[in-house]
């Protein structure tokens, strides 16, 4: 189930996933996911996993209402929690298939810092 979600100005949307995560709390997710997209542009996601149990599927719901698209102005998603879940959930989010990059992390601090966009430096002008 969706516990938290949350969007941190100016871009990152932040949820926290427990127990078994149903196809309706996917739809969810991705559905808040695409306004924060609508809003800022382009977005980071941080998911927490906390005391999560895995997802149950079904089949009810297209592709499209289920997942998020490379091509859907997502620029990465950090995921922490639990270690034991990091192969099942990077398997099931396609990594390392998809462009968008994606990456496990055992602590939010150090998914955060991952997160991070990239600082650019501006040159100082010769005199």
């Amino acid at each position: 189930m969706v516990l938290t979600r949350r969007f941190e100005p100016p871009d990152l949307v932040t949820a926290t996933l427990g127990g078994v995560v149903t196809a309706d709390d996917q739809v969810e997710l991705v559905s808040f996911v695409r306004t924060a997209i609508a809003t800022a542009g382009s977005v980071r996601v941080l998911l927490h996993l906390d005391g999560f149990a895995g997802w149950k599927p079904d089949a009810r719901f297209d592709r499209h209402s289920l997942w998020l698209h490379d091509d859907e102005g997502v620029s990465k998603i950090g995921i922490f929690g639990d270690p034991e879940w990091k192969t099942a959930v990077l398997t099931l989010m396609a990594q390392p298939l998809r462009r968008v990059p994606i990456a496990y992390f055992a602590t939010e601090v150090a998914a955060r810092r991952w997160l991070q966009p990239a600082r650019t430096f501006a040159r100082a002008a010769s005199l």
